[in-house]
Formats: structure tokens, sequence, C-alpha cells
């Protein structure tokens, strides 16, 4: 926490040109994907220029603010008097020096956590008073320098502003605060001889290695100044008092741990970081390419010595098994070997040169399945989209090309831009990562069992009329929002040529990585790994509110299933299609835009946010949110005293 981020948390950002000048916004300008309220939100018409954001760590920040501004502009060579061709200038904010952000372009840190909460998150927020200033954790209230200047943030949303109330704005400035820079490692004969070759070749003249504050040295490798890095790593987007090509100078504490490195994540790994140089730091740059491999290689392991260490995923190596929600399903020693090779797949973030892309939601599996575990469900933040053309009849299909709009795309060949939508599309939708768990019982639940509960004519006559999706080939679909997959291997790869733009098999892409850039081997091991996780351990339930929901009819279609051998499937699903009423969707496969699969409940209390759109963040919005073939059973659960809502709410919470 605190740290740096995958490529799928990057961040677009545009900006409205007029006449050849940018458009400043007070208040940040991330490119919006998708508006809860209004749907997809894209800056089409007006000629924009764009930039991307790799997030980057914030350990250590707090510490920045004790720097005095002499400190830093004592740097400042705006002409390169000195004739070493680094001619730094300082960032400034409202006429006041700027530490803050991969442009200089935020001068407190309370504001910069203010502006990054409402550009990305949407909250808003007011200034914190001068008695909670004061009880800020500032080391020492002489040490701390610049307090947040900005005003008041507001929407227009149905929430009262401010949504990030005074305690929680407190509570969230001083965690940043309180962010401690990675401690170093020791060093060793080999780092210690990266470090000479570090300073030798110009590295330290902007990397410096400490800046004194009021506490003493701040060893963050940064002057804090802007540098123009040249034209390979320039950007049409402006922000502060920073042309295109000019960025400050990022702090290398932690940076070992802190990738993909730059300010637009392209480079994934330290030497290619360091090739990308330019501009001013382009003679650097050179003497480093003109060095023996030995050379190289030290000055690497400098820079890891420099607290923190990259893994190529989530887990440490050896991570142990887990027992509970995430755990495996009984296996053997054999099986629990593949099960590792799987989940380090799963856990693993893809790169470009790995072949991530061109277009892709996130960088590995774990990115949209990791909450609150490894295999577990997606916050909103990782929803796909979904989108669609709306017919005459009202009804939607989708695009010749398929319905899927990512959310990112590799730069080249055309920068750092969103990829658009189709220009006939105005239906737009989201689609939450469902939880995996128990998803090998789901792939068992015998077809015959599912399709006895298929009544597409109302003959019972309590308002349910489910349907199988049998998809064109004649397999009955299980998985996904709309049961558009027949199994687990067909969810796999829907993912990943999907959502990671992998190509697999015969298929091909338009990057520079051989085809197929995941063999049938790692795909196995993923499906083995997916395959394997068990389904969610029960808790005590509680039996007036599995009463109430029989009662009042919740379990039409949250059904227990059995297997062949009688073992229950206690996932509370019929696995069919329903219409539940709400604004018509994409459609999927063979299932309408008004079509849904009745969702599993196993684990519910652990997979917010809920529904397909991930629109509802409690289980009882969910409920209330039902409609169509469900709107008796929303209106009955409205209509129960509450003490019927909260027997029902403790039932779901413990399945």
């Amino acid at each position: 926490v605190g740290g740096s981020a995958a490529r799928y948390r990057d961040v677009v950002l545009a900006q409205i040109v007029r006449d050849g000048e940018p458009l400043f916004s007070s208040f940040g300008d991330s490119a919006v994907a998708f508006d809860l309220r209004h749907g997809l939100s894209r800056r089409r018409a007006t000629p924009a220029a764009f930039g991307r954001r790799n997030p980057s760590p914030l350990y250590g920040v707090g510490l920045l603010a004790t720097l005095p501004d002499e400190v830093i502009l004592e740097r400042v060579d705006p002409g390169d008097e000195d004739g070493d061709g680094i001619s730094g200038r300082a960032g400034f904010e409202h006429g006041r020096l700027a530490r803050y952000g991969r442009k200089a372009q935020v001068g407190a840190l309370e504001d910069f956590v203010r502006v990054s909460a409402f550009s990305l998150l949407g909250l808003t927020s007011q200034p914190l008073s001068t008695p909670q200033r004061t009880a800020l954790p500032s080391f020492e209230e002489s040490a701390f320098v610049g307090w947040g200047s900005g005003g008041s943030l507001g929407d227009v949303d149905a929430v009262p502003d401010p949504e990030l109330g005074a305690e929680a704005l407190f509570d969230l400035v001083s965690f940043v605060m309180l962010l401690a820079a990675p401690e170093p490692e020791p060093r060793s004969t080999r780092a210690d001889t990266g470090a000479q070759v570090f300073e030798a070749i110009g590295c330290a003249s902007c990397h410096v290695p400490a800046l004194t504050g009021r506490l003493g040295p701040v060893p963050l490798y940064s002057d804090l100044l802007l540098h123009d890095m040249g034209p390979g790593l320039a950007e049409d987007y402006r922000t502060g008092v920073a042309s295109g090509a000019e960025f400050r100078t990022q702090p290398l504490w932690g940076v070992a741990a802190a990738g993909p490195h730059l300010h637009d994540g392209r480079a994934d790994t330290l030497d290619e970081a360091i090739r990308w140089h330019g501009g001013e730091a382009r003679v650097a740059k050179e003497r480093y390419e003109a060095l023996a491999d030995g050379e190289r290689g030290a000055l690497i392991a400098f820079l890891e010595s420099l607290g923190g260490r990259a893994r190529p995923g989530s887990l440490p190596e050896g991570a142990p098994i887990p027992s509970g929600l995430g755990a495996p399903v009984p296996l053997s020693a054999p099986d629990l070997e593949r099960l590792v090779a799987g989940r380090a797949l799963f856990d693993r973030d893809l790169s470009p040169r790995e072949g991530l892309g061109p277009l892709f939601n996130a960088d590995s599996c774990r990115a949209c399945h990791a909450s609150p575990v490894l295999g577990g469900a997606g916050s909103l933040g990782v929803s796909a989209l979904r989108q669609g053309i709306r017919q005459g009849d009202g009804s939607v299909r989708a695009p010749r090309a398929g319905p899927r709009l990512d959310r990112h795309r590799n730069p080249e060949p055309v920068g750092w831009q969103l990829p658009e939508p189709h220009p006939d599309a105005d239906v737009f939708e989201l689609r939450s990562a469902p939880p995996l768990f128990g998803a090998g019982l789901i792939e068992r639940v015998p077809e015959a069992a599912i399709a006895a509960r298929e009544d597409p004519d109302d003959l019972d006559g309590d308002g349910v009329r489910g349907v199988a999706h049998r998809l064109d080939d004649g397999r009955l679909g299980r998985f996904g929002h709309r049961a558009h997959l027949a199994s687990i291997e067909d969810a796999v790869v829907d993912a990943l040529a999907g959502d990671l733009g992998v190509t697999l098999g015969l298929e091909s892409d338009t990057d520079e990585v051989s085809d197929p850039e995941m063999s049938d081997v790692e795909v196995a091991s993923l499906v083995f790994f997916v395959r394997s996780l068990a389904s969610p351990p029960s808790r005590s339930v509680d039996a007036e509110g599995e009463r109430v929901f029989g009662e009042i009819g919740c379990a039409s279609c949250h059904v227990i299933f059995a297997l062949e051998d009688g073992t229950p499937v206690p996932l509370y699903s019929d696995l069919l299609l329903h219409d539940v009423g709400g604004d018509v969707g994409v459609p999927a496969g063979n299932a309408s835009g008004r079509q849904l699969r009745t969702a599993p409940l196993w684990g519910l209390a652990s997979s917010a946010p809920y529904m397909h759109d991930g629109r509802a963040s409690t289980v009882e919005a969910a409920v209330r949110r039902h409609a169509g073939e469900a709107a008796r059973s929303a209106e009955a659960f409205a209509a129960l005293p509450v003490a019927g809502r909260e027997a029902l709410l403790r039932f779901l919470d413990a399945l």
C-alpha cells in the first residue's frame, strides 16, 4: 500500500486544446473512461493533448515537505551557466515552489492528496482547517513547509459535498505523510562500484543523493527540478509550468520495486528506463550505453540497493497455499505443484514485450480477481466496458468488431490515446469481475439439472421465466454475466485474448511479439488453477434469514444444485438467464441485452461491488435493484419488517 502500480492502473490524461494552446484545469485532467451517471464520457470532437501516468510510489513524500525552498532553488540553472548540459528549473503553483507530481505541478501535499482523490475517484473535499493542519503528524511544526491552498472541490452528483469528510481527509493526508522512505540495503562491493559509476557518468547531476531538510539529509536521489528529457519522452499534455518534454527528476529510493518505470510506465526494467533518457540526460545515457556489461550491471545493482525489490506479482516466492477463502480443493502432491505454477501465472504482471496488448484492460489475471484474496472479485476500478448500438425496436446489438471497449492501448503507433468506441455505439455497460471460487464445481453441475429448471413460459405462474443459454455449438453456457461461456477453459481464453490482448493458438496481432504469445501449456496451467479453487467456506446459516429467503421468492432463482454423486453445490444460482429489468445492456452470445445469468451467492460478503455492473455497493442495495422477473422479490423485501430484512442479510452474509 502506497507503492506504485501495474499498467492497468495507468491514467490517461486528456487536455482540451484551442488555438494550439492547452486549457488547464484546476482539478486534474484524467480522461474519464466511464461516468456512473451517463455512461461513456470520451472527449472526441475537440482536439486534445494526451499524456499517460503510471502511479508513482508515495513512500517518503512526507519528507519532501521538510525541505526548505532554498535547498531546492539553489540547484536551479535554467541557462546552464556551469556548462554541464543540465539546466534544471523549478516548478511553481500559484506563485509558490512546487515539488509534487511528475511535472512538479503541486506545491503542498494536502493539495496533492485532494486533487488526486477528486480527479481519479471523483471525491469532493474542502481544505483542512487550521486546527487540523496543526494536528497533522508534521514531525515538528517548524519542519513542515507549505500548507494546502486549494479551495473547495465539488461536483453535481446526488451525494452531498464534501464527499471526503474532514476527518477522513485528515486521516488520508496523515497516512501519506507518514509513509516511510524505503530502507537501503547494505551495500555490496558490486553496488559500491555501481555508485561510483552512477556518479562518474553524470546521473547524480539530477539524481542528487540527498537534499538537506530541517530534519537532516533526505536521501531521495532527486533535485526535484524540471528537466527537458528530449523528444523521445515528450508528450503533448502540459501541466503547471512544465513543457511537454519537461519532467521532475523522479526520486530513486525504492526504484527497483516501483516498476514499470518512467512517467508513463513504458520501461519494464531499469536498463530500459535509462536508455529512454534524452535531452539533458542524453550525455549520461550515452555514457551508460558505452559502459562495459559489468559496469552497467554494477550500476543496476546500486539502484536495486536503494530499498525494495521487484517481483513478478503480488505473492512472494514460496508463498504458502492459503486455507479458508482462496484455498484449493484437496490435491495430490503433483497437482499441488501444478496449482503453484498456475497461481504464479495468474499473479504475474505481463508487459508489452511479453505480448500484452496492443489493446488491454488488465496486465494480469490478478488485476481483476484479487479481492479479498487471489481468485476473488474485482473493484469497480477494474470493471470492463462493453459497447453496443441501439436498434429501432429498442434492442441492442454489438458492433461487428465485437462489444469490447478496452481501457488501455500500448503507445505505438498512435501515442497514449484512449481506445476509441465504435462511432455508432450509443449503449455502454460496465462488467464487474466476479469471484472465481468454486468454478470447478459449477463446471461439473449436470447439464440436465440446469435444463430441468427452465420455465420460459412461466408455467408455474411465479413470474420467473429462466432459460438456459445454449451456444451455437450446442453446449450450455454457465460462466460470465450472460452465461455466454461454457467452460473454465473458454473463460480463461476469453479473458487472456480479450482483457490482456494475448494471442493464443493460431491467433496473431499487430505487435512485435511473436505469436502465439502464450503457449497451450501455460493456458492449461491457468485453467487448472482456476478449476482447483474451492468454493467459499460456509458459516453458520441464520435459520430465520433462510426462511425469509425462500418466503419472498429468492430461492426461485438462487438455488442449490447437486453433482451426479449427490455432492451438494451450494452456489445459490440456477445458472439460467433471466430478465431482471433495468436498462437494456450489450448482448453476449445468444443472450439479449435484457438477460443476465443468476449470480451465484456463495462468498457474497467478500465479493463487492454487486450486480453485473458493480453499481450496488452493498448487498441490500443489490437486492433493492432487482426488477423484471425479480421485481416481486424486491418488493417483498422492501415490505419486510426491519427484523426480517436484517435476518435475510445475515443469511446472505454467511453463504
